[in-house]
């Protein structure tokens, strides 16, 4: 039986091709064939190793040095009365934002410390960061619309979709393996999702609970282009496992 999938096509071409064997035998990328225990492809997926990082912030780079400058002008006795009253009012609302004097030295110290780096770090193609966190990226994940398939996994009489049982059973099961060899904090993806109601990028939200995080972004490849970015911690991730568990413990077979 073969490997179907009518909303990724391009996919299922590639995944059948040689350069899906090259990347797998060359390290570079791991694909997964989940099947049944009768041998049909329910499903595959694939993972690598990448990276999610938090940009630098320069709007509080701005407001560490307002916020430092206000504070060391109130220092200053020369100050006149009108002047030193519309200063204490921006530090006190700055007070009230959670602002002090640590943490403004820090935002600058940390910024003096990257425009340092930028004249010493003569490989142009570096990216300066705030934060970088280790992660896995999923390629891809597709179940397998060839006939018959649906009706076998119907068939099997399982509480959950195909899509979310796989996710739970298999795939975390997989990056449970890596967080037992190597740092791990993140999994991640990009959405190809196509649909003006966001069918795939909701799915992926409220079955699988990953999230559109707000300050945190990776390198997106040309193939990527036009996709959504989604990602989730690992440790929340593995939670979530342990929550599927507590519901349902059936074992669908291995990945091959």
């Amino acid at each position: 039986m073969g490997v179907v999938n009518t909303r990724n096509p391009n996919l299922v071409n590639f995944l059948q091709s040689n350069r899906a064997w090259q990347e797998d035998v060359g390290n570079i990328t791991a694909y997964y064939l989940v099947k049944s225990q009768s041998g049909t492809i329910l499903a595959f997926f694939a993972l690598r190793c990448g990276e999610v990082f938090q940009n630098v912030d320069e709007e509080l780079v701005k407001e560490a040095k307002s916020f430092r400058q206000n504070i060391n002008k109130l220092r200053n006795t020369s100050l006149d009365e009108e002047e030193k009253r519309k200063i204490l009012i921006q530090v006190s609302s700055a007070f009230r934002e959670g602002w002090t004097e640590e943490l403004a030295d820090y935002y600058l110290k940390k910024s003096k410390r990257r425009h340092r780096d930028a004249v010493i770090d003569t490989n142009k193609d570096n990216h300066q960061v705030a934060k970088a966190f280790s992660a896995v990226e999923i390629t891809l994940f597709c179940n397998n619309e060839a006939d018959g398939v649906k009706e076998e996994w119907e068939s099997m009489e399982l509480p959950y979709s195909r899509g979310i049982t796989i996710f739970w059973e298999v795939m975390i099961q997989k990056i449970k393996e890596v967080v037992n060899l190597v740092g791990c904090e993140y999994l991640y993806l990009f959405a190809a999702d196509d649909d003006a109601d966001g069918t795939l990028v909701n799915y992926y939200k409220t079955k699988l609970q990953f999230e559109t995080p707000v300050k945190l972004g990776s390198n997106k490849p040309s193939f990527d282009y036009g996709c959504f970015f989604l990602c989730q911690r690992v440790n929340v991730l593995l939670r979530h496992q342990i929550e599927f568990y507590n519901n349902y413990n059936v074992d669908v077979g291995g990945a091959v």
